[in-house]
């Protein structure tokens, strides 16, 4: 048996490594293969209104009694770290949560915004499909006319599910006042 085994040492060493060669690889490129959502949060700006005379709207700087609307605008940067598989957000929405509320609400998609006389017609954004190292820029925006004063002063979260439909949240932080005047 051991003169067999020494004869063949070479042929049992190949055999061997090749399989253990074939193993690691399989492995290697699983681990390569698996890549992460990342969220890069560009500007998170909001904008107060009041009622005008008209009817209309006009922008105000601080919050008072009578502003009846809230707009939140997101620029957000969504990439793809895989090489190899493709991603999925699904179930995208804006999170308000504070100890006194907990709402959810679907973000408008302003790159699909069209004007057509005086009706505005957009996509609500719920899923994203993201190609292996693909980097996509959001331009989403959600209104508010009730409990202002609240939205205003809790915390904002980007949830979503992957692929596994695991839950994911990250924190919006408002970065700035955004004033047109």
């Amino acid at each position: 048996m051991i003169k067999i085994l020494q004869e063949n040492i070479s042929a049992i060493i190949g055999v061997s490594g090749t399989l253990l060669g074939t193993i690691l690889g399989f492995f290697l490129h699983q681990i390569v293969r698996i890549g992460k959502i990342k969220v890069f949060k560009n500007k998170v700006d909001y904008e107060l209104f009041i009622r005008n005379s008209a009817g209309g709207f006009h922008q105000v700087e601080s919050i008072t009694d009578k502003v009846v609307k809230l707009s939140v605008t997101f620029d957000i940067d969504v990439l793809n770290t895989s090489d190899y598989s493709r991603q999925v957000m699904r179930d995208i929405k804006l999170v308000i949560q504070n100890k006194k509320i907990e709402q959810n609400h679907t973000f408008i998609n302003e790159k699909t915004r069209e004007f057509n006389g005086i009706l505005s017609v957009y996509d609500k954004l719920q899923n994203i499909n993201l190609n292996p190292r693909e980097l996509r820029n959001l331009e989403l925006s959600v209104s508010f006319n009730k409990d202002i004063e609240l939205i205003l002063n809790s915390n904002w979260f980007l949830e979503y599910k992957n692929l596994k439909n695991k839950a994911l949240m990250i924190r919006l932080k408002k970065t700035r006042y955004n004033s047109r005047a």
